[in-house]
């Protein structure tokens, strides 16, 4: 075997690892990191290896309780000179393991090194050349942490053990081999923190801020307020402070203009469930315009107090955490939701305007939710 053919091999093995991916269950927070190596292989200068990890791990756990075993998936796209070195070995798969090694450093200073086993599934070659990807998966065991504090986990070397198979399923005659891959120099190889905390309250109090957005009034204005959570009753307290929405309306070309304070009334049997890292509540409210200036063709036609204008049913509201995102009870997250406005009554002689400026559906809420300063703990 020349030289060449080595080299050739070498860069196969190269990419073998080229995306380790590190995961936990899915209501755990994504991490990513991309990192160089050095791989040494027989008869071979060190060859270079990128790395992309995406990690699934809590933002935060809780102190003296398991965790669950973090989940390792790899896949590795192989390019089609991989495919051609390889095929030209005479080899039409490949399987075998790899290990990763982490080092997890605990809130009290010390630090556990996780050395965490893979498996490289059976991988067959496409019968032309092209990029292929390979597969392989391993999982960590459960971990507890004694002291409250930052845990943060760094990502250190990789060893691949490779068998190339031919086409009666036996092993070329490369054999089975072991790469040693390292960091390169100077990079943060930090993938993430876990926070260690004290137990979650049964009760939170978080505050909220964000915006409201009625199209009808191509109005979006900003809001904020607070959300207390009863996790034992799985019960809610809203209240959302007072704003002041700018309105105009998108029927009747726009000619009807307007603005009015907008206030808000919560119904006292709100709910909110915690469930896979996924804030859930559902509400019912009232919406006013306790005063309201309505302009037609920018002439003022009314600006008065109207203390009992408001929605004639109440509006249903259902808040949940951001698809893709997850909530921490410790740290906040973010929720939304869509909310349909009714009519609205008792104002005065200027419901017509009102309705066709705010009755309609589609209206959207965000609000990002953290934690009470007077609620916040020491992590």
């Amino acid at each position: 075997m020349n030289n060449k053919n080595n080299l050739t091999f070498g860069k196969i093995v190269a990419v073998l690892g080229a995306m380790i991916v590190l995961a936990a269950p899915a209501s755990a927070a994504p991490a990513q990191l991309s990192l160089q190596y050095s791989c040494v292989f027989p008869l071979l200068k060190d060859q270079p290896m990128s790395v992309h990890i995406d990690a699934d791990i809590p933002e935060s756990v809780v102190i003296n309780t398991l965790t669950d075993e973090f989940i390792i998936s790899a896949e590795a796209t192989v390019t089609e000179e991989a495919w051609n070195g390889l095929y030209f070995l005479g080899a039409r798969s490949l399987y075998g393991t790899a290990s990763a090694n982490a080092t997890l450093t605990l809130p009290q200073g010390n630090t556990l090194d996780l050395d965490v086993p893979m498996n490289i599934e059976r991988t067959p070659f496409p019968n032309e050349r092209s990029e292929f990807s390979v597969n392989a998966i391993g999982a960590t065991p459960p971990i507890a942490f004694s002291s409250i504090g930052d845990a943060p986990i760094t990502v250190n070397s990789i060893v691949m053990r490779i068998s190339p198979q031919d086409h009666n399923d036996r092993k070329t005659g490369v054999g089975t081999f072991e790469s040693l891959c390292t960091l390169s120099p100077n990079q943060n190889n930090t993938l993430t923190t876990i926070h260690v905390v004290d137990e979650a309250p049964e009760d939170l109090t978080l505050q909220m801020a964000g915006s409201m957005s009625i199209p009808t009034a191509k109005s979006t204005f900003d809001v904020s307020g607070m959300l207390k959570i009863d996790q034992e009753q799985d019960s809610a307290e809203i209240s959302i402070n007072p704003a002041h929405a700018k309105l105009k309306s998108s029927r009747l070309f726009g000619t009807v203009t307007g603005s009015s304070d907008v206030s808000f009334s919560f119904s006292e049997t709100s709910t909110a469930a915690i469930e896979n890292n996924v804030l859930t509540v559902n509400t019912d409210m009232h919406v006013s315009l306790p005063n309201i200036t309505i302009k037609l063709f920018g002439f003022t036609i009314s600006s008065s107090e109207t203390p009992s204008c408001q929605t004639q049913t109440p509006v249903h509201l259902k808040l949940e955490t951001i698809n893709g995102q997850a909530f921490d009870p410790m740290q906040g997250g973010t929720v939304e939701g869509r909310y349909t406005l009714p009519s609205f009554g008792q104002c005065g002689g200027i419901n017509g305007f009102v309705n066709l400026m705010m009755s309609g559906s589609d209206n959207t809420i965000e609000l990002s939710l953290t934690p009470a300063t007077d609620a916040k703990r020491e992590m």
